[in-house]
């Protein structure tokens, strides 16, 4: 009988390694005079729950974590209530919360655009201020997409015309008093480029 049990339980580990806690908990759950199948299946559950576990426990981990990173950055405040954590917005997290909605509302247009090819240099340079910082990154990215070439942050030149949608969506932005476009017809210091 003893090497009964001992062998299903050898059968049971076979040759991984296993948690002495996980081990005892299979063979107790699996029952008395359980085969070695019984006991690994009870092995492979026992584990299973082990991991979800530690996986709901990170996720505790990562939701406190931001708890304590909204309350640092100082746009949520805890209150204590009859024994009971609440939380609640700040001044400064109702500021957030109205320019996270407003973003989400407002999305940006894309920043694919098709341009042909052009003789001439296009030159786009632009001021965009920072309060405006979404569209200015938008406006980087859309002139990456059309293959213009950045000479400073804020001037872009390249072989392309602009197509007639990126002229619109500028205009959709209101950007259209930041921005301007010039075309090079002649050669010039730019020799060199071409």
């Amino acid at each position: 009988m003893r090497g009964t049990i001992t062998l299903t339980i050898l059968g049971a580990i076979g040759g991984a390694v296993v948690d002495a806690h996980d081990l005892a908990v299979a063979i107790l759950s699996a029952g008395y005079g359980a085969s070695g199948n019984k006991i690994s299946r009870a092995m492979r559950e026992v584990k299973h729950s082990r991991e979800k576990l530690t996986a709901s426990r990170d996720e505790q981990v990562r939701y406190y974590n931001m708890l304590a990173a909204l309350r640092r950055d100082g746009l949520i405040a805890e209150q204590r209530r009859g024994g009971k954590r609440l939380f609640g917005l700040t001044r400064k997290g109702m500021t957030r919360l109205h320019a996270l909605r407003t973003k989400a509302a407002n999305p940006m247009p894309a920043t694919e655009y098709t341009g042909g090819v052009s003789d001439v240099f296009t030159i786009v340079a632009f001021d965009v201020p920072e309060r405006d910082r979404r569209k200015r990154d938008w406006l980087r990215e859309a002139l990456r997409n059309l293959h213009l070439r950045m000479v400073q942050k804020s001037v872009w030149m390249g072989k392309v015309k602009l197509p007639k949608t990126f002229i619109d969506d500028l205009s959709h932005l209101h950007l259209t008093e930041h921005v301007e476009i010039f075309e090079i017809t002649k050669r010039g210091s730019l020799k060199h480029l071409m």
